[in-house]
C-alpha cells in the first residue's frame, strides 16, 4: 500500500468511526500496516486534522478522533462543566467595591469542584501555569497574547482559538481564586475582576500566599497524572507561588515536582520581533515558554516550530 493510500484509509476508518478509536481500529484488512498507521497518524495530528489522547473513559489509550468531531464533544464537555460549577455557588455578591476574598464561599466552592469534579480535557498532556492579569478573560489581556504566542510558535495552535486541537493546557494562577483553566475562565468567579498578587499589601500576600500555593498543589495532586509534561510562567509574586507550590510537591515526590518556573533572568529573552523591539517583560522573554513546549515535542513537531519562529522574523538569545 502506498503512502497516499495508507493516509486515504486511515482517514476513512476515522471518519467511518464517527468517535475514539484505538490504533488497532484503524489496520482493518485491507489496511496499511501498524507502520504505516503510525506515520499517517503523525501526520494528521501535525496538520490539526486529528487529535489524540486518553480519549475513551476505562481504556489507556493513546486513541485518536478526526479534530472536528472531537471539537464539538470538548465544547459540550466544557459547557457542563461550567454549568456545574455556576449552579454549585451561592450566588452570595460581595460587599459593593471590593473584591472577592479567597475564603469567599463561591471561590471556596469553585475550589473544591476543581479538585472534586472537574477532568482536565483528554487531548491535553501539557500543563503550562500562567499568571494571571488585570483583564478579564485572561486569555484576552496583553500578557497571555504573548504567552498564547509561544505556545502557538511551539505546537502551531493558539490555546483559546484552537483549544480543541491545541496539545496545551493552560490553567492560570488566579490571585483571588487559585487555578483558573482556560476552558473555565469565563464562569463566575473567574470573571470577576480585581487587583492581583502585585497590588496586594505585604501583609495581604504574606496571608495570600501558602494558600494559593496550596490550591495549586491541590490541582496538580488530583490532575497530575493527565499530564505528561509541565512548567509555569509566573513573575516576581507569582514566582513565589509557584515556587512554594513546587516544595510541597518535591516533599511529596510528585513527578512533576521539577517543573521550570519561568521567567529566568538569565535566560533567552526575545531580542527583535520583525521590525520591532520588545519593552514589556512578557514580550521579552515568552520565548522561554515556547523553548520549553518545544522540548516536550517529537523531532518533527520541533523542526516545524523552528520553521515557525524564522517565518515570525524572532531574533532571540
Amino acid at each position: 500500500m502506498t503512502r497516499a493510500e495508507a493516509r486515504a484509509a486511515v482517514v476513512a476508518a476515522l471518519l467511518q468511526a464517527g468517535g475514539p478509536v484505538g490504533p488497532g481500529d484503524l489496520c482493518r484488512e485491507p489496511a496499511p500496516t501498524p507502520e504505516q498507521v503510525a506515520e499517517t497518524l503523525r501526520g494528521l495530528i501535525a496538520e490539526g486534522l486529528v487529535v489524540t489522547g486518553r480519549l475513551l473513559p476505562g481504556s489507556p489509550g493513546p486513541h485518536y478522533c478526526w479534530a472536528a468531531r472531537w471539537k464539538g464533544q470538548e465544547e459540550r464537555s466544557s459547557r457542563e462543566a461550567a454549568r456545574q460549577v455556576t449552579d454549585a455557588q451561592s450566588g452570595e455578591a460581595a460587599p459593593s467595591g471590593t473584591p472577592l476574598r479567597l475564603d469567599h464561599p463561591d471561590v471556596v466552592t469553585y475550589n473544591r469542584f476543581l479538585l472534586e469534579e472537574y477532568r482536565p480535557p483528554a487531548t491535553k498532556r501539557l500543563l503550562v501555569l500562567l499568571q494571571c492579569s488585570v483583564r478579564r478573560p485572561f486569555s484576552a489581556s496583553p500578557s497571555h497574547a504573548a504567552f498564547r504566542r509561544a505556545l502557538k510558535v511551539a505546537t502551531g495552535f493558539d490555546p483559546r482559538t484552537e483549544a480543541h486541537q491545541c496539545p496545551v493546557h493552560v490553567v492560570v494562577l488566579a490571585s483571588r481564586i487559585g487555578p483558573v483553566p482556560y476552558d473555565l475562565e469565563s464562569t463566575h468567579p473567574a470573571s470577576v475582576g480585581g487587583g492581583g498578587v502585585k497590588h496586594f499589601s505585604q501583609m495581604e500576600f504574606e496571608d495570600a500566599l501558602p494558600i494559593l500555593a496550596r490550591r495549586i498543589d491541590d490541582y496538580l495532586h488530583a490532575h497530575g497524572g493527565s499530564y505528561d509534561h509541565a512548567c509555569a510562567f509566573g513573575e516576581g509574586r507569582y514566582g513565589e507561588v509557584f515556587e512554594a507550590a513546587k516544595l510541597s510537591l518535591r516533599a511529596a515526590n510528585h513527578p512533576l515536582a521539577s517543573m521550570p518556573v519561568f521567567p529566568w533572568a538569565s535566560g533567552p529573552r526575545v531580542r527583535r520581533l520583525g521590525g520591532k523591539t520588545p519593552m514589556k517583560y512578557w514580550d521579552v522573554f515568552w520565548i522561554q515558554l515556547a523553548l520549553e513546549v518545544m522540548s516536550w515535542l517529537t523531532v518533527d513537531q520541533q523542526e516545524a516550530a523552528c520553521r515557525r519562529l524564522v517565518e515570525m522574523d524572532v531574533e532571540y538569545g
